[in-house]
């Protein structure tokens, strides 16, 4: 099933919710899966990739290109602008 680039910002940002235990695995994957948009294999690799990609861990099943792309700009973003605020606040 090819993954749709509209649904990668969205399971990028249930993966996050998942990652911090703010909804369950499980419920992530049924987020995502949406109206079977995306099968219950991929969504389980799209939120395991994004733990692996914070933890700085290697990767055993990788996203399509676009989604790896996407996946890691938004992080990379996403802490520089957290070390951002951090030394702002620290100085």
């Amino acid at each position: 099933m090819k993954i749709l680039a509209e649904l990668v910002p969205a399971a990028y940002k249930v993966s996050k919710k998942a990652y911090r235990k703010e909804i369950s695995f499980t419920d992530g994957q049924k987020i995502i899966m949406g109206n079977t948009r995306m099968n219950k294999s991929s969504t389980a690799d799209y939120i395991n990739d994004f733990r692996c990609l914070i933890e700085g861990k290697s990767v055993t099943r990788t996203l399509n290109a676009f989604s790896m792309d996407y996946f890691l700009k938004t992080s990379i973003l996403t802490m520089v602008k957290r070390f951002k605020k951090l030394f702002n606040t620290a100085y």
